[in-house]
């Protein structure tokens, strides 16, 4: 571990403070006051980069009885990890948990991710996105056993009976209600580290609550990466990607299930598709969530449309109104609207989207004939 660049230490007025300067205040990083033990470790820091040699100089210094150690450790891996989730330090190569954590590195949808912690509790669903290590990753997401230190708190955003999601002054704050073992999340405003508390012994469910618990983080990150995640199936038809969305239960791994029977077409995912804006156009990224259907791609495809499906007794595709087209596709994003700045940045994506990409109506059975319905319809498109 190191000292992050892009801080510098000051004293004002007898209290000492880790404060950003250029690209980090533009970044809107903010400053972190430090005690005196956060003095001396930050300062220790120039000299030792491994937690075992930290841990040595932080008894030295203070001279602490062999019982007093245990709190020693304690507070500084509650040092490392407020300095890491302000950004003040790097931890790479570090180990700051009482278990040697291990490390894994995924890369998804063009967003770099370090994997901190025992390598049963993740997903093996993540294996297809691993990477190799980087230097900085994009987001550290960092498991720990146990309970935290202390609750934070923090203004209710969300309230259900299976989660409660709060907003702190630094942090946002997710309780998970009815997990068996996941209990807590925290992560950064700047959506760069998460922290994640569980209790033991380790179970196969539990790699599973994670593996969807990260979404929640990856999605925040990807949003503020201007990448947006839409509760769609999609297939790749004619080189491009064409999503189909509609409520649960409204037909679209059915849909796509028929296109890959009828025809042979490539299911891409099962259940969300990560959408992106770029200088070539629109395009999706393969992520590893994809619902109960397993399918998942790890391939960037331009996106060639966007299907709202709806039940009805016929076939038919429709033309929607340019409202409609933007709202439609928001209401069906999963990207965070926990506050109203989030609501307006995923209508301001898919009203900019709907600009540049096709987006209509399937009113359909379950029947062979919608997917030659709207086969015809994107053919035409195609041939425009």
């Amino acid at each position: 571990m190191k000292q992050a660049h892009g801080y510098c230490l000051k004293e004002i007025a007898g209290v000492f403070y880790l404060l950003p300067y250029g690209q980090l205040i533009s970044d809107h990083c903010r400053g972190v006051q430090l005690n005196e033990a956060g003095l001396f470790l930050w300062n220790t820091l120039e000299k030792v980069h491994s937690r075992s040699e930290l841990l040595e100089c932080f008894i030295r210094y203070y001279e602490a009885e062999e019982n007093e150690i245990p709190n020693m450790e304690a507070d500084l891996d509650t040092f490392l990890r407020q300095m890491c989730f302000y950004g003040t330090i790097d931890m790479e190569d570090s180990q700051n948990s009482c278990e040697k954590p291990a490390y894994q590195y995924l890369e998804i949808g063009g967003i770099s991710i370090k994997l901190i912690g025992p390598a049963e509790v993740f997903s093996e669903n993540f294996l297809p996105f691993t990477a190799k290590s980087c230097k900085s990753a994009d987001l550290t997401i960092e498991v720990f056993i146990g309970s935290p230190d202390c609750h934070k708190n923090g203004e209710i955003l969300i309230r259900n009976n299976e989660l409660i999601v709060c907003e702190g002054k630094e942090e946002y704050i997710f309780l998970f209600l009815k997990l068996k073992q996941l209990s807590e999340m925290y992560f950064n405003k700047s959506g760069t580290y998460a922290y994640f508390y569980c209790q033991p012994p380790f179970e196969k469910e539990l790699a599973e609550e994670l593996f969807h618990a990260i979404r929640f983080v990856y999605l925040y990150l990807a949003q503020k990466r201007g990448r947006f995640a839409l509760h769609s199936a999609s297939i790749l038809y004619e080189n491009k990607a064409w999503l189909f969305s509609g409520h649960s239960g409204m037909g679209k791994s059915t849909h796509t299930n028929l296109w890959n029977q009828l025809l042979g077409t490539e299911i891409l995912n099962g259940d969300l598709n990560l959408m992106e804006l770029t200088s070539c156009g629109a395009v999706i990224h393969g992520t590893p969530w994809c619902g109960t259907s397993k399918i998942a791609d790890t391939h960037t495809y331009p996106i060639g449309g966007i299907i709202l499906l709806k039940q009805a007794k016929q076939d038919i595709c429709m033309e929607l109104s340019e409202d409609e087209k933007a709202l439609l596709v928001m209401q069906r994003l999963i990207s965070p609207a926990w506050k109203k700045e989030l609501l307006e940045e995923n209508l301001l994506f898919t009203d900019r989207l709907a600009k540049i990409v096709p987006v209509f109506r399937l009113e359909c059975t379950k029947e062979h004939s919608a997917v030659y319905t709207v086969k015809k319809w994107i053919d035409r498109l195609l041939s425009i």
